[in-house]
Order: structure tokens, then sequence, then C-alpha cells
């Protein structure tokens, strides 16, 4: 079966609208329908291509996994409709009806909008799904949500910025903030005010009573935060402000006896 589909999407190099018929054939037989093509690795490729190429046979696709008996293909038909939601118009209203708050079908957008975030035709919707996902009460979902910034490491920050003030406050920065931090140490832009929240959030986090928040449970994220916060104190020379809730942080950082303190007090010395 996923040979089949294989020497389809060999066609689809050269004609996108062959490829779809043959695609089609394969699927919808004179007896029978058999969606298990769509569900092979060269199937799932092949349709996503199809609905961007063909769109009338994709559609028509499509709507079989949609409507297929068992769950499986179901959530791969809502895989791909969730994906092109955030392309085109025409699947937007799909969705809406389609999406019924379970857990299987949130992790399908939350990976949708994770994925596709730098390059959605709709961004602010995109925006706007990942920041309710960050504080999912499934923590596979809001895992899912922070691997957003992975996909935007080598773009400009200035259109996420919402985006990453809602992370920081979030229950997903809590726990998967490992693609965040390593966006911070990247990025070519300022990013004074995100290291520094940032900082203060990791911080607060420490001081809460919880185990899973101590002190020790957040030194490496203040061990990300060291080289950013002595990039951010140097950068902060002429806003005095900003500097001041950057010593703040050092002073509570030194309470509770977190590292990375010395390279910024050697730094305050030096200047």
């Amino acid at each position: 079966m996923g040979g089949d589909s294989a020497a389809v999407y060999s066609v689809l190099h050269h004609d996108y609208r062959r490829a779809a018929e043959l695609f089609k054939q394969l699927i919808i037989q004179p007896h029978r329908v058999d969606v298990l093509p769509l569900s092979t690795y060269y199937g799932t490729q092949l349709l996503y291509y199809i609905l961007h190429g063909s769109p009338d046979i994709g559609l028509e696709l499509l709507d079989l996994l949609l409507s297929a008996e068992d769950e499986e293909h179901r959530l791969l038909g809502a895989f791909h409709l969730y994906r092109e939601a955030y392309y085109s118009d025409a699947f937007v209203t799909r969705v809406k009806t389609l999406a019924n708050g379970s857990d299987q079908h949130r992790m399908l957008i939350a990976n949708a909008a994770s994925t596709h975030l730098p390059h959605a035709a709709y961004m602010a919707k995109a925006e706007q799904q990942l920041a309710n996902f960050f504080n999912d009460p499934i923590k596979e979902i809001r895992t899912e949500a922070a691997e957003c910034f992975r996909g935007i490491w080598n773009e400009g920050l200035e259109p996420y910025r919402a985006l990453i003030h809602a992370f920081i406050l979030s229950k997903a920065f809590e726990e998967d903030n490992f693609s965040f931090f390593h966006l911070l140490k990247e990025s070519h832009e300022s990013t004074t005010e995100e290291v520094i929240l940032a900082a203060e959030r990791v911080l607060d986090l420490a001081e809460q009573p919880d185990d899973d928040s101590s002190p020790s449970g957040r030194r490496r994220e203040m061990h990300s935060l060291d080289d950013l916060l002595l990039k951010e104190y140097t950068a902060t020379e002429d806003h005095p402000e900003l500097r001041k809730r950057i010593l703040n942080i050092l002073d509570r950082m030194l309470i509770l006896g977190l590292y990375g303190t010395d390279k910024v007090f050697q730094e305050h010395e030096r200047l």
C-alpha cells in the first residue's frame, strides 16, 4: 500500500494534476473506498500537496478521512484540516464545527499552531491559540505549544514579543523553556525586557515553597540567564531603570544562593 503511494508521489514532481487523479483512483475504487493509502508516509505528503495543487480532489479525499469509520483516520483528517486553516478561509468554518475540545484535538491544534506559526497566513490566530495552550490543563499540550519558539529561532522577534511575554507568565514557562531561552541567546535584536521579565519570573518561582520551584530546581534556568543578564547589563548603561531591575535580580539571586552573579558584579565594578 505504501509502495503504491510512493509511486504516485514520484509522479507529483512532474504533473500535480495527474498525481492527484492517480491517488484518487487508488483510494476511490469501483466497488469500495480504501482510505489506508492516505495514512502512509507518502500518502500524508501527497494529500498536503494535492490540497494546494488540486484542491477539488484534495478536499474530496480529506472528507473521506474526516468521515472514516475509525478514529485514527478521522484524527489524521483533523491534522490536515487544522494545518490548512492557518492558510485558507475555506477551512476555518470546518475547523469550528470539528474541534470538539478533546485532548487529542487540542494536541493537534497546538501542534499545527506551533509548527506553522512563522509561516501562517493567519499568524494572529496561531498566536492566540498558543497563548491559551501555554496554560492548558494537560502538560503534554503545554509542552507542544512551547515548542513554537523553536520555529522562530531564525526569525525577527518583533512580531512575537506579545506571545513571548504571555509565555513568560504561563504555566508552560515553568516546565518547558529550553527553546525559549535558546531563542533569547541566539537573537540579534534587543531582548532586554524579555530577559528581565524571564529572570524575575524564575526568581518568583524559586522563592515559592513548592519543592518543584525551589532555588535548586531553578538553577538550570538561571544558568541559561547568566550570560544574558551580563549582556543586558552592559546594554543598559544609558537606561538606569532597566539596570536597576537587573541589579535587583542579582540581589535576589545572592539571597537564594543562585549561580550567575559574579560576572555581572565584575562588569559593574569595571564600569
